[in-house]
């Protein structure tokens, strides 16, 4: 991405037919550009890209939009191995959940298969559940992120391996 080349949510951008590479490299570039607020308020990249890559620059987002774009993604975990037409269905429980705007760009896969008009819950306070490896955890930590959230981070057998441990 550059100044002259149009940004990820330009319109008409067929983000069905983007490479591989693209959806998955597109939010660390996005990121280290300062444009991952645009890359959040992208619907197609939403519904196509690499959500777990997004996540990680999600925290980066300056724009109000972006923030709230960003809550949508990590308030709903399960569209990570969604296709395109369910991610738009169940981001669209989220906003509904969450009282916050949804995705607005038709779904180029085709209509979701259902689409939340409304939602009643209590509040929660998580963001995203994640899976983590197979092997039990060795040690625990709690930090404040850059946002002032707390943040958990846990080391196991598997990444001490990993690292030649």
């Amino acid at each position: 991405m550059n100044a002259n080349s149009p940004g990820p949510s330009s319109p008409g951008r067929d983000w069905a037919a983007a490479e591989a590479y693209v959806l998955s490299s597109l939010p660390a570039h996005a990121a280290r550009a300062g444009m991952i607020d645009e890359l959040l308020l992208a619907d197609g990249f939403l519904l196509h890209g690499d959500l777990v890559r997004l996540l990680a620059a999600a925290d980066q987002a300056r724009t109000a939009p972006g923030r709230e774009r960003a809550l949508l993604v990590s308030l709903t975990p399960a569209a990570v191995g969604a296709g395109p037409a369910e991610r738009a269905a169940l981001f669209s429980v989220t906003a509904a959940m969450e009282g916050i705007a949804g995705l607005s760009e038709p779904n180029s896969a085709g209509p979701p298969p259902y689409r939340a008009a409304w939602a009643a819950t209590r509040p929660r306070s998580e963001t995203a559940v994640l899976d983590g490896g197979i092997d039990r955890a060795t040690g625990v930590c709690t930090f404040d992120g850059d946002d002032g959230r707390p943040r958990l981070a846990t080391v196991g057998y598997e990444i001490q391996r990993g690292l030649g441990g």
